[in-house]
């Protein structure tokens, strides 16, 4: 997930030196897509920011490479559980989408599906400011992010909260120089991510939950170079606690818009009724040679697995309690997914 929430953009190269703002025409779009590389060992002292800057990182080395592509958020695995975002990237090896929403406002991280194909849902509620539009040379802003997840139910449940502070400074402008290029109108941002994880139980069953412990405090600093055009990320560069020195750096390979189209078969196992609450009827889009459907219940528990080799299955749900469930067959690489609520007695 972390190239994902790192890598959300691309640049277009600008010809003439100036000053820019980024506004919400340089967001992503459905069909970017775009190439990164990452470099694993860079370790420098952060440059410094200010007007009229050349940053050089010329000699950044391509350790890893990783494609990103934005879809339409509609139709998509959990869509129904993030309503307002309207773009996502697919994982392929995991199996697992993440959601964002792109409005005039700024660019924010949603929430993700997590643990494989299949896995349970991880919610920023409120959602993650990535950049904040329109943003230019020394403008600031702060936002707050969160994240629930509970584990059980009743006595002895356990409850874990991320709570992030991110703190935005529009703290230079120049020429930025990568492997691939140099950028000549780059609007650099720097993002302190002040995080606090807090543990907490339900101590009596009552839905109370106390703290446990002290909650553990940590601070990253990212810098993040963007540009005007019709997606606008090119380089981030994380640092430590202070922001004086760079840990790891990810920046522009390629990158392409318009082209890329998701495989929609992978919503096309069909689940009839649905809402279910005695027997639910699964159609395969294709004969299923030896496969396990997975289910897996909203908080990213594996309920069950089931032997499949037809293209189609009765299935009964009443051992199932009411709630949302995530169905997912591999069948020979072809990821098949699909969504079913349990109402039992409706």
């Amino acid at each position: 997930m972390k190239k994902i929430v790192l890598f959300l953009f691309i640049v277009i190269t600008s010809k003439s030196m100036a000053q820019i703002t980024i506004t919400s025409a340089d967001l992503p779009v459905i069909g970017l897509s775009y190439v990164t590389a990452t470099d694993t060992n860079f370790t420098a002292a952060i440059t410094a920011g200010g007007a009229n800057q050349t940053w050089n990182y010329t000699s950044l080395q391509n350790h890893s490479q990783d494609t990103t592509s934005f879809i339409d958020a509609a139709g998509t695995q959990a869509a129904s559980f993030f309503p307002t975002a309207n773009l996502a990237t697919f994982d392929v090896s995991a199996g697992s989408y993440t959601y964002f929403i792109s409005n005039t406002t700024g660019f924010y991280i949603n929430g993700a599906t997590t643990g494989g194909a299949l896995g349970g849902l991880l919610e920023f509620d409120p959602p993650m400011t990535f950049i904040h539009t329109p943003f230019t040379y020394n403008n600031t802003y702060t936002d707050y992010a969160r994240v629930q997840v509970d584990s059980g139910s009743g006595f002895g449940a356990i409850r874990f909260i991320h709570h992030v502070q991110n703190s935005l400074t529009a703290d230079g402008w120049g020429v930025l120089q990568l492997p691939t290029g140099n950028y000549n109108n780059t609007l650099r941002v720097k993002c302190v991510e002040l995080s606090t994880d807090s543990i907490l139980l339900d101590l009596f069953g009552t839905g109370n939950y106390v703290m446990f412990g002290a909650p553990t405090v940590s601070q990253i600093t990212h810098y993040r170079w963007f540009a005007n055009g019709s997606a606008s990320f090119l380089l981030n560069i994380d640092a430590d606690s202070a922001g004086t020195t760079a840990t790891n750096a990810d920046y522009l390979v390629n990158y392409s818009v318009g082209l890329y189209q998701h495989n929609r078969s992978a919503f096309s196992m069909q689940v009839s009724p649905n809402p279910a609450s005695d027997k639910v009827h699964l159609v395969f889009p294709q004969t299923i040679q030896s496969a396990l459907l997975k289910i897996t219940d909203a908080q990213g528990k594996l309920s069950d697995e089931i032997a499949v080799s037809q293209n189609d299955l009765w299935l009964d749900v009443n051992k199932y309690k009411e709630g949302w469930y995530f169905l997912s067959i591999n069948n020979n690489g072809q990821l098949l997914n699909a969504k079913m609520l349990i109402q039992i007695g409706k």
